[in-house]
């Protein structure tokens, strides 16, 4: 009873396996081929020139209009009339260079209409310095007492307390009373590198 079943499920496959044989074989003969292109002349798509028939139409890929190329290699007009908003593309270049379009001609008139809009008039701010202290402290006075005021070269424009500067001033004058040179010239410097002006 076995062997009778596998003998069945064998033939089975056998019968399966030539029917699909048969079938691509058929497949394959009732397959018309593509008429071969002429190697004089044929059609093709501008941007995929590896697209090759033998009738104008369309790209496959693209869906552009496909222009004639004959032997020498060169590409003749669609049959088809162009878009017109392409036409210029083939039009000689001093024709689209010196062709008639629509243009304005100025005219020198006075103008009647009145615009009023407000505004607000505001400073050069390329001319914005920042002046940055060099020592710490707190302001005492300030001679600028507004934004935007106009000041000179040389004007003061605070006074501070440093108690820093203050403690260093001392010691100048006590290395100056004592005659000690070279502490007077250390705390000269230091005072330079603090933004002061020794005599």
């Amino acid at each position: 009873m076995k062997k009778k079943q596998i003998v069945r499920s064998m033939a089975r496959i056998a019968a399966t396996v030539l029917l699909m044989a048969g079938l691509m074989l058929e497949g394959c003969h009732s397959k018309k081929g593509k008429a071969p292109v002429s190697a004089t002349e044929y059609y093709t798509c501008p941007m995929h020139p590896q697209v090759h028939e033998d009738k104008p139409g369309n790209c496959p890929i693209c869906g552009m209009k496909l222009i004639k190329v004959t032997a020498s290699g060169g590409a003749e007009e669609p049959h088809e009339p162009l878009d017109t908003a392409l036409i210029y593309l083939t039009e000689p270049v001093t024709r689209t260079v010196a062709g008639s379009f629509k243009v304005f001609t100025p005219v020198r008139t006075v103008s009647n209409d009145t615009i009023q809009a407000d505004g607000a008039i505001g400073f050069d701010q390329r001319d914005i310095n920042t002046v940055a202290s060099l020592v710490s402290g707190r302001i005492v006075k300030l001679y600028v007492n507004y934004m935007n005021q106009t000041i000179r070269k040389g004007q003061p424009l605070m006074a501070i307390y440093s108690p820093e500067l203050l403690s260093t001033q001392r010691d100048l004058l006590q290395a100056i009373h004592d005659r000690d040179p070279s502490l007077t010239r250390m705390l000269n410097e230091k005072l330079l590198n603090l933004g002061m002006r020794t005599t």
